[in-house]
């Protein structure tokens, strides 16, 4: 960048432009990045709102960019100093500085550049090289990361739908063998049950059998004492002793045949003691991706 002189022309306040007028620029105003004519410049400063705006007379004012529109200056305000801009930088402590910032800190450094005659082959400079590249690079890498997270991001939905797979292929066989389990225990139960039904069928049998043996008996005895014949009752009541006793036997005998096997289900020993000891349906490996891991490098959770 240099310095206006007299013989730049063509350079034209930019307010009075706006207004249809074209009268050759006297300075700068670097806070707003605007060409003032001598009567703007001379205002600009008497405003309130502008009264901390840096102004570059004629001689300091940018010039070497005003073709384009595009005005290279440095306009970033000291931290230190707000009135002042930072467009110096101390080579010997590597720090940015506004004038004020060397004249009180770096007055005996021996390196002190203005920042717009550093920046003249600033794209030759290695170190700006250095600078753009990096972001070139990391940009390079944060893609290479962010497709390996949409990688591992397919991987650990994969990983998912084969463990919800996996474990629900294990419940089916737990499902299945206890079902099987269930199968052997309900048969037993069936079979008790229809044995049981069919002792007390048999018995239930016996009992119409002998009630109607007895009702006869006793209505051929009760017609004998209605009718008065007596000596026939006697006889019967002879002649039926036999009868009587094996009625008797066949009674007893009832008792023990209507006998039924009991029987009630309780938890098994195996049962208890395998949900007490058991917490996991399935064992869990698991290993953090540091690189690509092998099944070898995984652990037992």
């Amino acid at each position: 960048m240099t310095a206006a002189s007299d013989e730049i022309k063509d350079i034209f306040c930019e307010p009075c432009v706006c207004d249809g007028k074209q009268i050759e620029a006297e300075g700068f105003c670097v806070d707003c990045s605007e060409y003032l004519c001598g009567q703007c410049y001379n205002l600009h400063g008497r405003f309130k709102a502008f009264k901390h705006h840096v102004l570059q007379d004629k001689k300091n004012m940018p010039v070497d960019v005003a073709s384009t529109g595009v005005l290279d200056v440095c306009v970033e305000k000291c931290s230190k100093h707000p009135t002042k801009v930072t467009e110096y930088f101390c080579r010997s402590c590597d720090t940015l500085g506004c004038s004020a910032c060397i004249t009180t800190n770096h007055r005996q450094c021996q390196h002190v550049d203005h920042v717009p005659d550093i920046v003249i082959d600033l794209e030759n400079n290695e170190e700006f090289k250095e600078f753009a590249e990096y972001f070139d690079e990391k940009l390079t890498l944060l893609k290479e990361r962010i497709n390996k997270i949409n990688s591992r991001k397919t991987e650990a939905e994969e990983m998912r739908k084969q463990a919800k797979a996996e474990l629900k292929k294990q419940r089916d066989m737990m499902n299945k063998f206890f079902d099987q389990l269930e199968d052997k225990i309900n048969k037993k139960i069936m079979d008790i049950d229809k044995n049981n039904k069919a002792t007390l069928k048999t018995a239930s049998d016996r009992c119409v059998i002998l009630n109607d043996e007895l009702n006869k008996m006793k209505t051929a005895i009760e017609t004998n004492r209605k009718n008065g014949q007596k000596c026939e009752l006697y006889m019967k009541m002879k002649r039926s002793k036999p009868e009587i006793e094996k009625l008797d036997g066949q009674l007893e005998m009832l008792h023990e045949d209507s006998k039924i096997q009991r029987y009630k289900l309780v938890q098994s020993a195996q049962t208890e003691e395998m949900m007490k000891n058991t917490t996991e349906i399935c064992r869990m490996l698991t290993a953090r991706l540091v690189s690509e891991t092998d099944v070898s490098s995984c652990k037992t959770r």
